[in-house]
């Protein structure tokens, strides 16, 4: 019989779908098993990625802390002074456990780092404290050692025995054994006193030694002493005056000795005739050797630089100077070698020194050779081989890097670690992925191809270049640095030697001899009207340098011109900046607002932008919110060093101010003020201290980071580093 009676409509009879309860029920069943398997399924890889996460927050404490532990180490290492190594290794540890700390993870992952993290600080400070009190120690032992050691050098063995009596750093058994070694010490040190007195004796007495009969000891000496004494005041007499000649003759051979010093050593041993051929053969010696000193070029040189140091000190109006100046030049000329270059130049230059152009001919020689060290630098040394094959940071990363699964594999990452590295948005995304993921690579030890290796340490430590070098790359630049100089050199020594027979060269002249010598024409700029590294105009002569349109917006000619001015301030002189952000096209890396032409002026612009800046608001109907367009990014990065400064000397000392607050650089945008301090390793909240150089410079490129991001990296260190000091003068 069913469980479900048949029913009976008027339209016919009705036959049940399923047989039973339990049959109707089981589509609704399955569906309810299906979900309690994707919760469970959810639930397992919600704890995988928890247990993922605790476990690099895990690695991580292990690193800190063994960073802390080199710190320490090395700390111990450079300072000696073991009262501080306690206080250091507390706030080594404080500090590696607040970076730990910083990090997300579950409650009882935290539970167990605290737990293990006091372990190991306690442990870390109980063996600080032990290698402390063991340094102390060991000081003072020192200090006792070196004090007895002074005593002894003095002969002072009583004060030697008093300072291990009071020293509290030995035992018993110690202090018995080294003061058994004081008394031998002791002992040997008053048999060399007699043998040193006895010996004296002997020498200023040659019959001191027959007044004591052989066999008997000599008078507070023992045998073994005694023996000592004749045996050395023996061999002394023996010394025949043949002995005492060749001995002179040696000296004289060495150049060492003067007739004086002959004649003192002689006087008790060598006939006199003997001595006067010695004295004469020294004269000899002397003469020939001071003869071929002055054929040297190093000496002529030496004599050569006095002469000339006389004549640049000449005063033509005081009387009476000549006269005794010109009698010492002489002299110093007279001791070259007749007809040699230096001294026909000395010579003629003295008729040029009478007749007052000695000046004329200095001012001369140093235009020439600064004239050649500017065509060495500018034409030359700047474009040798370093030896660095590389390419910029960013143009590791346009090339999709970061996006390369087996480049990712290379460097350690896991499948899981590289997934979402590849998967970001945006390149600055990306590359805070790959830096906040590197300390927890799957394969730290994986070892990739130097140059990839290279690169990724570039984007982690934020280098703009990769620099990489191959043993062959480097012998190579070395070898053609080398061949470099050696011609630069003989250029230098040609034109010298020039100007030496040529002292009144005229200015023509000394051009022609430096073209020549330097290759040509083609370096005349060299020579005549040398721009300067960084050419930044002044305010006005910028602005009517260039042209402009209604409203003061430059025209596309001098857009054109000021991204054709930006090459030399770029780690890749060929970095497209069509494709640039707006500020990097403008010359302005730091973003600076456009506000009136009495204001650009100013700060040596050359007039307005064609567009907005992307970060202003209100819209660009008054011009007010272009942006400020320079002759050069130095110029552009000299007039926001100059406003940085101004902001923070009214007042505006920290990030959360100058950037985020009233009047700030992006007023309201506490994010990039807290960016901004990020990446100088501060707080918000902490003063910059923009007054100094060096934080300055690490301002302005932090800042210009913020602005542009890692386009930024293509401007020069140089760049940053030289308008924080333009603005701080």
């Amino acid at each position: 019989m069913p469980l479900i009676p048949d029913l009976t409509s008027p339209q016919g009879t009705y036959n049940p779908a399923t047989p039973d309860i339990r049959t109707a029920m089981e589509p609704g069943m399955a569906v309810a098993r299906v979900g309690n398997q994707v919760e469970q399924i959810a639930n397992a890889v919600g704890d995988r990625e928890i247990a993922a996460r605790d476990n690099g927050v895990k690695n991580l404490a292990r690193l800190e802390m063994q960073r802390a532990y080199d710190d320490q180490r090395q700390f111990r290492e450079e300072n000696p002074d073991e009262t501080t190594w306690g206080a250091h290794a507390q706030q080594s540890s404080a500090a590696a456990w607040d970076r730990i700390s910083k990090n997300p993870m579950s409650g009882s992952m935290k539970t167990e780092l605290e737990t293990t993290f006091k372990g190991w600080s306690d442990s870390n400070a109980a063996d600080t404290k032990f290698l402390a009190t063991k340094q102390t120690f060991a000081t003072s032992r020192q200090r006792t050692s070196n004090a007895m050691e002074a005593y002894i050098q003095a002969g002072d063995f009583t004060g030697a025995h008093s300072v291990l009596a009071e020293s509290p750093n030995y035992s018993a058994v110690e202090k018995e054994k080294i003061a058994l070694g004081l008394n031998s010490a002791q002992k040997d040190y008053a048999r060399g006193e007699g043998v040193r007195q006895a010996v004296n004796a002997a020498a200023s007495d040659p019959e001191w030694l027959n007044k004591h009969p052989v066999g008997q000891d000599l008078p507070g000496l023992d045998s073994v002493a005694t023996s000592t004494v004749r045996r050395t005041v023996m061999t002394a007499a023996a010394q025949t005056a043949d002995e005492f000649a060749n001995t002179i003759e040696d000296l004289i051979a060495g150049g060492k000795v003067t007739n004086e010093q002959i004649q003192e050593m002689g006087k008790d041993h060598v006939r006199p005739a003997v001595i006067a051929q010695l004295t004469a053969s020294n004269d000899r010696r002397q003469k020939a050797g001071y003869d071929a000193l002055m054929r040297t070029p190093e000496a002529q040189a030496q004599v050569a630089g006095k002469a000339r140091a006389l004549m640049l000190s000449y005063d033509p109006t005081a009387e009476g100077t000549f006269d005794s100046q010109r009698t010492e030049i002489l002299g110093l000329v007279r001791t070259l070698p007749e007809g040699s270059p230096i001294r026909s130049e000395l010579e003629s230059n003295l008729g040029a020194l009478k007749s007052g152009k000695q000046e004329e001919i200095k001012t001369q020689a140093q235009a020439a050779q600064k004239a050649l060290d500017d065509y060495w630098t500018r034409t030359v040394r700047d474009k040798l081989p370093t030896g660095d094959s590389g390419m910029p940071a960013q143009t590791a990363i346009d090339q999709r890097l970061l996006q390369d699964w087996s480049k990712l594999k290379e460097l350690g990452f896991s499948v899981k670690q590289a997934d979402p590295i590849i998967k970001a948005k945006t390149d600055a995304a990306r590359e805070q992925l790959f830096r906040d993921s590197w300390a927890q690579r799957e394969n730290p030890n994986a070892k990739p191809d130097a140059f990839l290796a290279a690169t990724a340490q570039a984007i982690v430590l934020h280098q703009p270049q990769v620099k990489f070098s191959t043993p062959g790359d480097a012998s190579t630049a070395t070898e053609a640095r080398t061949q470099a100089e050696l011609r630069f050199g003989a250029m230098k020594t040609e034109l010298a030697q020039w100007l030496k027979v040529n002292p009144t060269a005229s200015a023509p002249e000394i051009d022609a001899k430096v073209l020549k010598l330097t290759g040509g024409q083609q370096h005349s700029d060299v020579l005549h009207g040398l721009t300067a590294p960084r050419p930044i105009r002044s305010g006005p002569e910028a602005w009517n340098a260039y042209s402009r349109g209604p409203g003061n917006v430059v025209t596309p000619a001098t857009e054109a011109t000021v991204r054709a001015n930006a090459a030399p301030f770029l780690n890749d002189p060929s970095f497209n900046l069509d494709h640039a952000p707006l500020g990097m096209r403008n010359n302005n890396p730091l973003n600076i607002i456009y506000v009136s032409e009495a204001d650009a002026k100013n700060y040596g612009a050359v007039g307005a932008s064609s567009n907005v800046d992307a970060g202003s608001t209100g819209g660009p109907a008054a011009g007010h919110y272009k942006q400020k367009v320079f002759d050069t990014p130095a110029a552009g990065m000299d007039a926001g060093a100059r406003l940085v400064l101004k902001k923070y000397r009214s007042g505006m000392t920290t990030a959360a101010q100058l950037i985020a607050g009233d009047n700030g650089w992006t007023g309201g945008n506490h994010e990039a003020a807290a960016n901004v301090a990020h990446t100088l390793g501060l707080k918000p909240g902490d003063d910059l201290n923009l007054t100094d150089p060096a934080a300055l410079t690490r301002f302005l490129k932090a800042l210009a980071f913020q602005e542009h991001g890692s386009s930024a990296r293509q401007y020069k260190d140089s760049l940053f580093s030289d308008s924080a000091q333009f603005a701080l003068k």
